[in-house]
């Protein structure tokens, strides 16, 4: 696997592929680009394998009772996203995080992902580092089948990280109903929180759902440049 993963991540790195990345672009659909609550790209707490498309900005926000903020995440690159957020963090002093991910996308693997980053870089809260695999189990069509029956997808992420994380292993779940609705729940090493993710449009996402045991609400709209 090294052999295989070391020049997909330098190629990565540089921008250059020596084969198409291996997604579709349902896998891209904007009910799969929503932003974190700490900034990166993945579900409501936990990130995910995936990156801001290049010249893309993502803007989000967030709120639950004791934690709640902007993010935004550019992609600089096919692979790579930078980003921040600002945390109103209750009975705390509010705070600013910075965060880059890099993708990788092994060779001769379908639908498979892996994501490297770091959230908190400045360690404003506590600095994270992590890393996080993403797969399809049931690639998500976004196109409606001709029998008139709901496509379905079923995406995976699973990963560990120290920080907020706690040395300890998080993964998440996607399932999507068409391209306007999906299931989202996670476990973020201390608590299950689940959303329902709406798409009214190709550039605008929302959930509603429970985080920490608390009500959460978010939504994330692209911008490109």
């Amino acid at each position: 696997m090294s052999v295989i993963v070391l020049p997909a991540l330098a190629t990565s790195l540089l921008g250059v592929h020596t084969a198409p990345i291996q997604f579709t672009e349902g896998t891209r659909a904007p009910l799969t680009r929503a932003n974190t609550i700490y900034g990166p790209t993945g579900l409501i707490t936990i990130p995910t394998a995936y990156t801001v498309r290049r010249g893309e900005a993502r803007v989000s926000a967030s709120f639950s009772k004791n934690l709640r903020g902007p993010a935004v995440n550019y992609g600089i690159w096919n692979s790579i996203e930078i980003g921040g957020s600002y945390m109103d963090i209750e009975n705390a002093p509010d705070k600013a995080l910075a965060n880059a991910k890099v993708s990788i996308v092994p060779a001769n693997f379908k639908y498979f992902e892996l994501g490297v980053g770091v959230i908190d870089a400045a360690d404003a809260i506590d600095q994270t580092f992590y890393f996080v695999a993403s797969a399809d189990l049931i690639p998500p069509d976004v196109n409606s089948p001709k029998d008139g029956s709901l496509p379905i997808g079923l995406k995976v992420h699973a990963g560990a990280g120290t920080g907020l994380f706690k040395e300890k292993l998080f993964g998440g779940a996607e399932l999507l109903f068409g391209n306007k609705f999906s299931i989202v729940g996670e476990w973020d090493t201390k608590n299950f929180n689940a959303a329902l993710r709406y798409s009214p449009s190709d550039n605008l996402s929302l959930q509603l759902g429970v985080r920490d045991t608390n009500l959460f609400f978010g939504m994330t709209t692209s911008l490109r440049f």
